[in-house]
């Protein structure tokens, strides 16, 4: 079965399922022309299957769509971007 991503703006989430199972969450919220990631949820038996970083990857994508930077508030999404310089031009300084 395929991996379905979907993003609800107006909840600030982005979630990923297996048919109707629920895989994981990403919990974000939209202030200041940036896109703050505050959580990222992969639930129990799901880790270490590329779910968290999907749900990051949607978020950055929607960061893009809407022409914004990228706080990244949680842990995970933190080392996703260490991992990733080529996205360093999408993080938002704190000064900003």
């Amino acid at each position: 079965m395929k991996t379905i991503i979907n993003n609800d703006n107006k909840q600030g989430r982005v979630e990923a399922f297996e048919g109707d199972i629920a895989l994981g969450k990403l919990e974000y919220e939209i202030e200041n022309g940036k896109l703050r990631i505050l959580h990222t949820y992969t639930f129990k038996g799901n880790e270490g299957k590329g779910v968290g970083k999907a749900l990051v990857e949607a978020a950055i994508a929607e960061a893009r769509k809407q022409q914004m930077r990228v706080e990244p508030v949680c842990s995970f999404a933190k080392v996703y971007f260490d991992r990733h310089p080529d996205l360093q031009h999408l993080v938002a300084n704190s000064l900003e």
